[in-house]
């Protein structure tokens, strides 16, 4: 601990931190932790209760989205249903949507299923009870559409599910490399309590642009798997209020896989050789 000088200090970076501007804050961590576990323990209940897949993984996103929906700043609505593109329609149903309240009013809207219009969408969400290599393939394929016609530069798309029989690695191995994935690439994909997989490293050179997917394991004593679901959400909104915190936060993840990623095709010319960001 830094003692207070008895002198009249300088106003230098370091001394002029407000005492909240602490960068470890272990009792606001345990929080999400906490929400994590009770997550998965709902999750594990309505499966024990139900036999019918369909009740099971409408269950599983409303968790999911009131766990999201409390967390979030007042102005980003979790929803469920579908965005509208102007001149070609509805996309597709979406197991939850992050919608910004403040750009554009539902086109039509009931409890929490409506349909938006494609600009006040920050994010997609696809969730999944047990990712297997199967769900694997049929969420990112279906992801991949949805961000091709969905919207566009500084909205998010992840993959969550509440569990997985694969490793890591087994995960990073069957995503399939191919000019549509490269291009609208889907990150992150996070298994609760298990592992967090996202971009690490992005090198735009040309003509073989490449990136590298690496999955991040919580430490035992603390899943804060969620959380990193939760952040990149905030910082949708605005500031995320958890950036004085991010050294604490990697402190309770560690590296277990990774895969490089070279787009399929040369891309000639300048700019960094994708479709999208």
């Amino acid at each position: 601990m830094t003692r207070i000088a008895k002198s009249k200090p300088s106003l230098t970076r370091e001394s002029s931190r407000h005492p909240g501007d602490d960068d470890s804050d272990p009792g606001l961590l345990r929080v999400y932790a906490s929400w994590a576990n009770e997550l998965k323990a709902r999750y594990e209940r309505v499966s024990d209760l139900f036999r019918h897949a369909p009740s099971i993984g409408r269950s599983r996103e409303l968790y999911l989205a009131e766990t999201l929906e409390r967390a979030l700043p007042a102005h980003l609505a979790v929803r469920h249903g579908a965005f509208y593109v102007p001149g070609l329609g509805a996309s597709s149903e979406q197991d939850i949507l992050v919608v910004d309240t403040r750009k554009w009013p539902p086109i039509e809207e009931i409890g929490d299923f409506g349909i938006y219009f494609r600009d006040s969408v920050v994010a997609c969400i696809e969730v999944k009870s047990k990712l297997t290599r199967k769900e694997l393939h049929s969420a990112l394929r279906s992801m991949v559409t949805t961000k091709i016609v969905g919207p566009g530069l500084g909205s998010r798309y992840a993959l969550f599910a509440y569990e997985t029989p694969l490793a890591a690695q087994d995960i990073l191995d069957s995503i399939e490399n191919t000019v549509e994935f490269f291009d609208n690439r889907i990150y992150p994909i996070i298994v609760l309590g298990k592992f967090v997989i996202t971009i690490s490293n992005f090198n735009g050179k040309k003509p073989r642009p490449s990136f590298v997917l690496t999955a991040f394991q919580p430490s035992a004593e603390l899943d804060l798997t969620l959380f990193e679901l939760l952040e990149m959400l905030m910082e949708i909104g605005g500031e995320s209020p958890f950036k004085g915190l991010r050294n604490e936060i990697r402190s309770h993840f560690a590296p277990v896989a990774s895969r490089t990623f070279v787009c399929p095709e040369e891309r000639p010319g300048t700019g960094l050789g994708t479709n999208r960001d």
